[in-house]
């Protein structure tokens, strides 16, 4: 077993990937080479039309997993460029019942 802080060749191509992503050009958007296929680019173009519409729904996808995860819970996921580009994802709690 790994010491704690660790991390498996696996867990690091994965944060390598998650923090550097592989982009791909395509149809004047700038998307994460993770999230391309055609198809779905596709509907997202016709959907949205406009190429900047296109990359904010694709590039994005943290926002929609938190909200699958964790349903009641709002969240605002912005781009921090204090210290380099960086995802900040910030929830606020449920109501309480």
């Amino acid at each position: 077993m790994p010491a704690v802080g660790a991390v498996t060749a696996d867990q690091a191509l994965y944060l390598a990937r998650l923090i550097a992503p592989d982009w791909r050009e395509t149809r004047g958007c700038v998307i994460r080479a993770d999230t391309y296929e055609p198809d779905n680019l596709e509907r997202w173009s016709a959907a949205k039309g406009n190429p900047n519409a296109v990359e904010a729904g694709l590039n994005h996808a943290w926002r929609a997993t938190l909200a699958r995860d964790f349903p009641g819970r709002q969240f605002e996921v912005t781009l921090d460029d204090d210290y380099g580009p960086t995802s900040v994802s910030i929830s606020t709690p449920p109501p309480v019942a």
